[in-house]
């Protein structure tokens, strides 16, 4: 347990060092981001050492967090305290608060407290977190390689063994550095992510009945929170592949012709790619967004695409090497042949997505109602469609419709399997996108 708080303290460091680029934000932001780039950063590097041929062992694992707590501790040092002083009164969270923004409050913790206990006290119940994620992140820790010889063998039956690593490598960075592969603690690092998200959000939501509708949002989409299949307590992947996803266009919107911060939005979009395939698609939806807005600089368009596409490189080098055993391989089902066969079923998969997002209280709770209303509601629709990027919404559940009608699974087992975890890759980005004001717009070049 010491050496996991070593590891969060390194991470931590690293990914606050790096938040300087982000002038005058609250504590919770800092929180967010320096748990998730912080990880990010940390997990990234420890990727190049293995790809490289170094062995991930008990060394190399300290090597990496003091890495991260060295060069966080760098980037820390030019802060000066008349510049955290400047700063304090934006991190207070105790400001004046009204009666019904500490009954928020009062939601958030009872809600944090009730993942912390389920995630230290139940076993793993998901099927994907215990045969897909933590087996990989178990082959990681125990061969210290990735891809371990074991991914090329067809005898060793593991599910889905081209899976981007991000999450099993920072697992198996929390098993070799707490001595033991405990399921409580390597739990903890995708769990994590869902605090990281509310920081990020909270600071997005200015006023009292924002942040009731933000707390309503969370606790009226279950699947969020509490959920064998995707939720935070289940140690999959899919909250904190919505973290990054988020965190990347919450970034680049906000960055106001900062580059070092488009940057760390690219940064946030590759991460994304390397949590789940499905990050590529979304990533790259962030990116249109960011290149579709006029008065945000060419330059900081290109650092962001220029960024995120280089720290895919490595990992896209080093899949091509791993063979496609039990994969999905979706790409090879986009054929007309195909889609002309699954148009049969065509009506029966979108009605099922569409009662697992309106329909069932136990999956979706009101959250899409929500969403929909805020939408109906405001007078700046097109401004929530193209400087907010809401539209990523629909887009990214259409091509995931698409996926569908194409895949050999039959009728709509599909849906019932994996829709509510796709649902979560985007259900913090909806919430954000449907409220969020740009505070002020940046000249274009």
């Amino acid at each position: 347990m010491t050496e996991l708080l070593i590891l969060i303290v390194c991470a931590g460091a690293l990914g606050l060092g790096v938040c300087r680029v982000i002038p005058g934000q609250n504590w919770p932001v800092r929180f967010g981001l320096a748990w998730g780039c912080g990880l990010g950063l940390s997990g990234y590097l420890l990727m190049l050492f293995v790809w490289s041929g170094i062995r991930l062992a008990f060394p190399s694992a300290s090597v990496i967090c003091g890495i991260a707590l060295g060069a966080g501790l760098f980037l820390w040092k030019p802060w000066t305290q008349k510049a955290l002083d400047e700063r304090a009164g934006s991190g207070s969270l105790c400001r004046d608060f009204s009666p019904l923004e500490w009954i928020a409050v009062a939601v958030v913790a009872g809600t944090a407290l009730a993942i912390l206990l389920t995630v230290l006290s139940t076993p793993v119940k998901a099927f994907d977190a215990r045969m897909i994620w933590m087996f990989h992140a178990r082959l990681i820790a125990d061969t210290g390689i990735h891809p371990a010889p074991e991914l090329h063998d067809p005898a060793f039956v593991i599910g889905h063994p081209q899976y981007p690593p991000l999450l099993p490598v920072l697992q198996a960075l929390a098993a070799i550095l707490s001595g033991v592969f405990d399921e409580r603690w390597v739990r903890l690092v995708p769990a994590g992510f869902y605090f990281a998200m509310g920081g990020l959000l909270w600071d997005s939501l200015k006023d009292a009945p924002q942040r009731l509708l933000l707390v309503s949002a969370w606790a009226l989409m279950p699947t969020l929170v509490v959920f064998e299949e995707g939720g935070a307590d289940s140690g999959l992947a899919d909250v904190m592949l919505s973290f990054y996803v988020f965190a990347s266009l919450w970034l680049a919107l906000k960055a106001e012709g900062r580059l070092p911060q488009y940057a760390l939005a690219g940064a946030c979009a590759a991460f994304a790619g390397l949590t789940k395939n499905e990050g590529l698609v979304i990533a790259g939806m962030v990116a249109v967004v960011l290149w579709s807005q006029a008065d945000i600089p060419f330059r900081a368009k290109l650092v962001f695409v220029a960024t995120w596409i280089l720290m895919l490189v490595p990992w896209l080098a080093v899949r091509g090497q791993i063979a496609t055993l039990f994969e999905e391989r979706y790409l090879e089902h986009l054929t007309p042949g195909r889609l002309l066969w699954g148009l049969d079923r065509a009506g029966l998969v979108a009605g099922e997505m569409a009662r697992q997002m309106f329909l069932l209280p136990q999956r979706s709770g009101l959250f899409w109602w929500l969403i929909l209303a805020w939408f109906a509601g405001s007078e700046r629709r097109r401004d929530l469609l193209l400087v907010n990027g809401l539209w990523i919404v629909p887009a990214y559940l259409l091509v995931i419709y698409v996926l569908y009608l194409v895949t050999p699974w039959e009728r709509d087992f599909q849906v019932h399997l994996s829709f509510s975890r796709v649902l979560l890759h985007i259900a913090p980005l909806a919430l954000w996108a449907a409220v969020w004001r740009p505070d002020r717009r940046v000249p274009g070049p």
